[in-house]
């Protein structure tokens, strides 16, 4: 699952992950290269986890990794 949503939508859309978890996964997304992520990047994650079944798929609000 983790190679099919590297592979579909982070390398696709110029992003990083930052993540780790067993049952329960947590992690960071982020621009591969300068840059911020936008509203419609967060919206692709949220929609393409659910889309596989994922349970209880919360994303924050965007903010800057550099500064926060």
């Amino acid at each position: 699952m983790v190679d099919t949503f590297i592979i579909e939508l982070i390398q696709p859309n110029g992003l990083a992950m930052d993540a780790s978890g067993y049952l329960d996964w947590e992690g960071l997304i982020c621009m591969e290269k300068t840059g911020k992520c936008t509203e419609e990047h967060r919206k692709l994650v949220e929609e393409w986890l659910k889309n596989q079944g994922m349970k209880k798929v919360v994303t924050s609000e965007l903010f800057d990794i550099w500064w926060d």
